[in-house]
C-alpha cells in the first residue's frame, strides 16, 4: 500500500492595502489587453471556414467542373502496409503508432484559500498543494529531477523507494504509416493528405518490453490503430487529373475523407466545425470576462476593503460583469458571423424611415 504521508505543502502570502491596489492597477492594463484580444478571437470564430458548408455542395468527381468541390465514394485500394514485426503487413490505409512507457508520473492539486484580517483588511492567501506520485503509461515521460524534490524524496523513504531511480526516456515518438498509390475508382489519393473522420480500427497493444498485466518501470509498449483499405471510403476534396487532391478555400486548404457515404462524411465535417465554434466563443468570451473584472479591479479592491457588504458588492460586481461580458460576447459573435443580414435589417430600417419621412404631409 502505497504512503502519502508529508505530501502536502502549505504557503501563505500576505497582502496590504498598498499592495491590493497596486495589484489592481496592474490588473487593470492586463484586463485591457484580454478586453482588446477578445475581439480578434471572436472575429475568428466567426469568419472561420465551415468546412461541411464548404463541402456539402461538393458533386460526384465525375460531374465536377474546374475550381468546383468533388466527392468520391468507392472501394479504396492500397499498397499493404505493416509495422514489423508487430504489425504484419496487411490491407491498410493508415497505421497509427503511439508507443508508451511505464513510468513515474507527479500529480499536483492545488487548492488556495483566501481571507481578510484586522482593520487594515489585509488579504491573507493560504496555498495548499498536494503531491502524489504512480507508476503509469505515459507517452511523455518526465524526469525525475523535474518533479518536486523534497516531496519526490519523502515519498520514496516512505515507501521503500531508491530516492536514486530514473524514469525511462522515450525516443519513439508518435507517428503515422501511410500506404501508396491509394486509389478509389481510378482517383489517386495521397494519404498523409487525408484528414479522417471515421473509420479507425483499434490494432491492440504491442509490448516491445514486459507482459501484460504485470508492468514495470520502464517496460514499453505501442497502441496501434489503422483505417483499413478494402471498405467503402468517401474522399472529398479538389480534383487536379485523376487524382483527388486538397482543396483550397481562402487561406487554408483540405483533403476529407471517411468511411461510408457522402452524408457520413458531412456529419464528421460538422461535428469538427461546431466543436471549433464552442471554443473559439468561449475563448472570446473568457478574454472578455477578464478583461471587465480587470477594469473594474481598482474599484472592486476598494469596496472589499468595507466589511460584508463591501465584499458582497464587490462580488455582485463581478457576477454583473461576467454576464455582461457573456451577452456581449454573444452580440459581436453573431454580429460578425450574420454580417449580411444586419446589413440588410439596417437598408430595410433606411428605406423605412425615407418612405415614412415621404408621405408624412407637410406642415402649413
Amino acid at each position: 500500500m502505497i504512503d502519502n504521508s508529508g505530501m502536502t505543502e502549505t504557503s501563505v502570502s500576505s497582502q496590504g492595502p498598498l499592495g491590493q491596489i497596486g495589484s489592481s492597477i496592474k490588473g487593470l492594463f492586463v484586463g485591457l489587453i484580454c478586453f482588446i484580444a477578445a475581439f480578434p478571437v471572436l472575429y475568428c470564430g466567426a469568419t472561420r471556414i465551415q468546412w461541411q458548408k464548404v463541402f456539402k455542395d461538393a458533386v460526384p468527381v465525375e460531374q465536377t467542373t474546374a475550381g468546383k468541390p468533388a466527392y468520391v465514394t468507392g472501394i479504396a485500394t492500397a499498397e499493404r502496409i505493416g509495422d514489423p514485426p508487430n504489425i504484419p503487413a496487411g490491407n491498410y490505409l493508415k497505421i497509427s503508432k503511439t508507443p508508451e512507457v511505464y513510468a513515474w508520473v507527479e500529480h499536483k492539486k492545488t487548492e488556495s484559500k483566501t481571507e481578510r484580517e484586522g482593520i487594515s483588511r489585509t488579504k491573507k492567501t493560504t496555498t495548499t498543494t498536494t503531491y502524489s506520485y504512480t507508476m503509469e503509461w505515459t507517452s511523455s515521460p518526465e524526469a525525475i529531477s523535474s518533479f518536486n524534490s523534497e516531496k519526490w524524496q519523502t515519498f520514496c523513504r516512505n515507501n521503500n523507494i531508491n530516492t536514486n531511480v530514473q524514469n525511462p526516456v522515450l525516443e519513439e515518438k508518435s507517428e503515422s504509416i501511410n500506404a501508396a498509390n491509394c486509389r478509389v475508382k481510378g482517383y489517386s489519393i495521397d494519404v498523409k493528405s487525408v484528414d479522417f473522420y471515421a473509420g479507425s480500427k483499434d490494432l491492440g497493444v504491442k509490448y516491445v518490453k514486459g507482459v501484460p498485466g504485470a508492468p514495470r518501470l520502464g517496460d514499453k509498449r505501442i497502441n496501434y490503430s489503422a483505417y483499413p483499405s478494402g471498405v467503402e471510403y468517401t474522399f472529398a476534396g479538389g480534383v487536379s487529373g485523376a487524382s483527388i487532391v486538397p482543396y483550397a478555400e481562402k487561406n487554408d486548404h483540405k483533403l476529407a475523407g471517411s468511411t461510408g457515404n457522402f452524408d457520413t462524411m458531412l456529419q464528421g465535417l460538422k461535428s469538427e466545425d461546431q466543436m471549433k465554434g464552442i471554443l473559439f466563443f468561449i475563448g472570446g468570451f473568457l478574454l472578455m470576462a477578464i478583461g471587465l473584472n480587470g477594469l473594474a479591479g481598482p474599484v472592486t479592491t476598494l469596496l472589499e476593503f468595507i466589511p460584508f457588504l463591501g465584499e458582497l458588492g464587490a462580488g455582485a460586481i463581478r457576477v454583473v460583469l461576467t454576464v455582461i461580458a457573456l451577452i456581449l460576447a454573444a452580440l459581436i459573435y453573431w454580429l460578425i458571423k450574420l454580417w449580411w443580414l444586419w446589413l440588410i435589417l439596417i437598408v430595410v430600417a433606411v428605406v423605412a424611415i425615407i418612405l415614412i419621412k415621404k408621405r408624412k404631409p407637410a406642415t402649413a
